[in-house]
């Protein structure tokens, strides 16, 4: 969470994962993060473009996917990468 702290900008609201799409894989773990007022019912509120992360339980590095293709296409490709490629800086597409 301290990863989406870092980049939050809405300071009138807070970040929540959605536990209802996170993903638990031997490489880590694959979440959403929404608003807490969205999340709470507020549909004015959700964000939008806000795409999959992923957190490697390996070594805790964290990487922001891209938003237009489903979510396993993201992991399929994050659990080929090389480790190096893994923990490269940038979005995953």
């Amino acid at each position: 969470m301290e990863f989406v702290l870092k980049h939050w900008t809405h300071s009138d609201d807070e970040p929540v994962i959605t536990e209802y799409a996170t993903v638990d894989r031997d490489l880590g773990w694959a979440f959403h993060v929404q608003s807490r007022r969205a999340v709470e019912g507020h549909r004015s509120r959700r964000l939008i473009g806000n795409g999959l992360t992923i957190a490697n339980r390996h070594d805790g590095s964290i990487r922001q996917c891209g938003t237009g293709l489903p979510t396993e296409y993201y992991l399929t490709r994050y659990a080929t990468m090389t480790e190096d490629e893994r923990r490269q800086p940038g979005l995953l597409v």
